[in-house]
């Protein structure tokens, strides 16, 4: 995969480095299951290319810092 133009008018989509749901889980240590719920969710960002779904990595990165919990005076949240 490289950089693709199409109906996007001339504009330039980078294809690089996108991953596939196997490897999006793998990155975050979930099931592939438990990604493919937080798509049917929509709880995560992701790009379709026909039948195909793809990840870009700091979609991935931000998905977890929205779930990520701080702690303050040892409680948990």
């Amino acid at each position: 995969m490289g950089t693709q133009t199409g109906n996007n008018h001339g504009s330039e989509i980078n294809l690089t480095g996108l991953l596939t749901i196997s490897e999006a889980a793998a990155y975050l240590n979930i099931k592939i299951s438990r990604l493919r719920m937080a798509i049917f969710r929509k709880e995560i960002d992701y790009i379709k290319l026909g039948w195909l779904i793809r990840f870009r990595r700091n979609h991935l990165e931000e998905w977890i810092n929205k779930r990520t919990c701080t702690t303050s005076r040892g409680v948990l949240c």
